[in-house]
């Protein structure tokens, strides 16, 4: 099937009355191999922050490192400002926070083009693409093999696993935590990456990695304040 018609035919069923139906039946295949997916993604080992070595109280900030990481974040459309605010709402982050986020997101940036080029989408591109209309794409090829299907290596779960097994050994002797993130939503779950500074509470200074969203591994197309991340929502979250 050619790139176009397959695009039209997933917008038609998006806005199909049927497609509620087909959207529902997708999602509900995704949910119910989630458990699986993630055992199979974690197989590549990642490990987790959990048993990473305490970075060094009181490291000097390396002035090269910190310009450098200053480019990175802005690139990803993070303001600086907001993450040195310093006032009792503020993220309050530190020098040697902010120049060890740099090198975390270039890494998750770079692991999340690979997958991309690894695992290719014909809707990804459009106008419409999204982690929903991939995740359709991939549940359709996958019942009715009208095309080929990547068992979802596309999905929020893959790229979280790809983004903690590029990201987890940059962090590891660093003042960040690195986790991955769970939304809990009422048909199926959302999983990202988060990173925060050490000793201080992830829904205020946490920062997201997620190529999921857009389907991009562009730093400012992947890279989020949790606060806008998350949103003002009823869903749960937690860290895996």
């Amino acid at each position: 099937m050619a790139p176009l018609e397959r695009s039209a035919l997933l917008a038609a069923l998006l806005l199909a009355p049927a497609a509620v139906g087909a959207q529902s039946d997708a999602e509900t295949q995704a949910r119910d191999g989630m458990a699986a997916l993630k055992a199979k993604y974690a197989a590549a080992g990642a490990q987790r922050p959990s048993d990473a070595a305490a970075a060094p109280a009181q490291a000097a900030v390396d002035p090269a490192k910190l310009r450098a990481s200053h480019e990175v974040i802005q690139k990803a459309g993070i303001p600086i400002t907001t993450l040195i605010d310093a006032s009792p709402d503020g993220m309050n982050w530190t020098p040697a926070n902010v120049a060890d986020l740099g090198p975390v997101i270039t890494a998750a940036s770079r692991a999340v083009g690979e997958l991309h080029a690894r695992y290719p989408s014909e809707v990804s591109g459009t106008f419409y693409g999204n982690g929903t209309m991939v995740n359709l794409e991939e549940s359709i090829g996958a019942a009715t093999h009208l095309w080929p299907s990547n068992d979802f290596q596309r999905g929020c779960v893959a790229h979280q696993n790809t983004t903690l097994n590029a990201v987890v050994p940059v962090a590891r002797v660093t003042s960040l935590e690195v986790h991955g993130v769970f939304v809990v939503r009422k048909v199926t779950g959302h999983h990202a990456v988060i990173v925060f500074p050490k000793g201080t509470d992830w829904k205020k200074t946490g920062v997201v990695l997620d190529g999921w969203i857009h389907q991009e591994s562009a730093p400012d197309r992947m890279t989020f304040l949790f606060k806008d991340w998350y949103g003002l929502t009823s869903w749960k979250v937690a860290l895996e």
